[in-house]
């Protein structure tokens, strides 16, 4: 796990740095292949978990009823490849659901939404919420109060962090509040400055498990706890120490503030045109003027990202190669701009000096999981690339198929989308293979059967055909909860209609 605190998760799709910023809106990478394009609309099937509720003010009320926290998850299933992830490895876990179910009543917000009236007002509100709790990325988990008051929160997931780490995080949250909580009942019978000083004692104990401005956009504390804050001002003489702590933090986070508001508001409207040229006139001048460095590196990686989004991958490369000269970028930032340059080679048509760049980083990987994802990276470059083979594509997801261990979720992608292109090129003795040994090693997903069906079809093992659709159509939910197994019903739906037409079947 890659952290510098015990707080923070790393956020590692394998192409995802720019996603960042867009995933809690729900839109695509414009900036790589990714696995679901290259598996035919094949997102990763959502687990079920905890017995969800999926309406927060409804989670909100049976919280307070039952005496209970709110556990709040704002996710983005079939698009968001850590969110599953996360689903995956903890929460379908028997000890997550379990604990989970003594502690919290789980709400998940799921950031996929259908075209009904319903569904555009269930997006209005779950936006609401998303702003309200400074949740700009998906996943991410807050622990709140009865009264939705957040003391703990989790942003993304790692492949492999696993349930025992995640709970230690959760246990981590619940004793602080139950300090904040402690220290705030004592203020309740204090007065003046020993009361000041009991309530900062307070919001010290969760301060740490809140995130930083840079996480949430906003200060946290000073967000979900500004009566406390005001409180503690109001208790405070003006030269008290406890009194400037926070006005101190008023001042940082104003003057944050208000670099955003006239900086990266304006980004938006630029983006939301789609005018991409106008952003980078916009950023050029702003890079003129003086700034910390931590402004100037998200104005660098502003301007790099709008030069790629508006096609221009010369100019793109040439600033990934002039930001990594530097020389004074962190572990983090070289990873990812060694990414955008092997992007823009691809993407200029220099595959030789993009494949030799992506061996480089591989080979020189400090660890396996480090190489897995750079396998992964290169293999999303190599697939549907012109001047690129098939067979080279396909080597590609092998060889990360190779690199991850068997039944991890790096694993079950690399097999799939292996064993899909090989469909798509009409190689099915080779596909059909990679099909079963996910069916074997997984749980029974129905795009994983439909595969092997179509496999054994086109091999002329009918039989089998049909019942593997059989099992493919059994598993399908008669009642899907969310709009994204809404839509894969249908899909599934869809294929094996096409392929009980192929086996001139008419009933079931």
């Amino acid at each position: 796990m890659a952290s510098s605190t015990p707080r923070k998760l790393v956020w590692l799709l394998v192409f995802a740095c720019i996603c960042v910023c867009q995933a809690a809106r729900g839109d695509s990478d414009r900036n790589a292949g990714s696995a679901d394009a290259v598996a035919d609309g094949a997102g990763i099937r959502a687990v079920a978990g905890p017995k969800w509720i999926r309406d927060y003010e409804q989670g909100l009320k049976k919280a307070r009823v039952e005496k209970k926290d709110l556990f709040l998850v704002f996710t983005g299933h079939g698009w968001c490849a850590n969110c599953e992830l996360l689903d995956r490895e903890v929460f379908q876990q028997p000890e997550f659901v379990y604990k989970a179910a003594m502690s919290f009543v789980p709400v998940e917000l799921d950031f996929n939404y259908g075209d009904s009236a319903a569904e555009k007002n269930r997006e209005t509100v779950e936006r609401d919420l998303q702003k309200r709790y400074l949740a700009p990325a998906v996943p991410t988990v807050f622990l709140l109060d009865a009264d939705g008051v957040p003391y703990g929160i989790v942003t993304g997931y790692e492949t492999g962090f696993g349930v025992q780490k995640y709970l230690t995080l959760i246990q981590e949250a619940r004793a602080a509040r139950a300090v904040r909580d402690q220290k705030f009942a004592a203020a309740r019978t204090a007065v003046g400055h020993a009361r000041a000083e009991l309530l900062h004692a307070g919001l010290q104990a969760v301060d740490g498990q809140l995130g930083t401005f840079k996480e949430r956009g906003n200060d946290p504390l000073l967000t979900f706890y500004p009566t406390v804050v005001a409180e503690i001002q109001k208790l405070e003489p003006g030269d008290g120490p406890v009194r400037i702590v926070y006005e101190n933090r008023r001042k940082e986070r104003d003057a944050r503030l208000a670099i955003d508001a006239s900086l990266f508001q304006k980004l938006k409207e630029f983006d939301r045109k789609r005018d991409y040229k106008g952003a980078i006139q916009f950023l050029d001048a702003r890079l003129k003027e003086p700034a910390t460095p931590a402004v100037r590196w998200r104005l660098r990686t502003a301007r790099h990202v709008h030069l790629e989004w508006d096609g221009q991958y010369a100019a793109a490369l040439d600033d990934a190669r002039a930001l990594l000269a530097a020389g004074d970028r962190s572990p983090d930032e070289r990873v990812w701009l060694l990414n955008r340059e092997s992007y823009n080679l691809f993407n200029l048509g220099r595959i030789d000096e993009a494949r030799s760049q992506c061996d480089k980083q591989i080979h020189d990987a400090k660890s396996p999981d480090k190489k897995a994802r750079l396998l992964a990276w290169k293999a999303q470059m190599l697939t549907n690339r012109t001047g690129v083979s098939g067979d080279e594509a396909v080597q590609a997801w092998r060889d990360c198929r190779q690199a991850a261990t068997p039944g991890t979720e790096q694993w079950t992608i690399a097999t799939a989308i292996s064993g899909r292109l090989l469909k798509r090129e009409g190689r099915y003795g080779e596909a059909l293979p990679l099909f079963e040994e996910l069916l074997k090693s997984t749980t029974k997903d129905s795009f994983d059967l439909l595969d092997a069906a179509e496999c054994n079809l086109k091999l002329g093992d009918k039989e089998t055909a049909r019942s593997r659709i059989r099992e493919a159509e059994a598993n399908l939910p008669t009642d899907p909860p969310r709009q994204v197994d809404i839509d894969a019903v249908k899909r599934d739906r869809a294929r094996i209609a096409k392929l009980r037409e192929q086996l001139g079947d008419q009933c079931h």
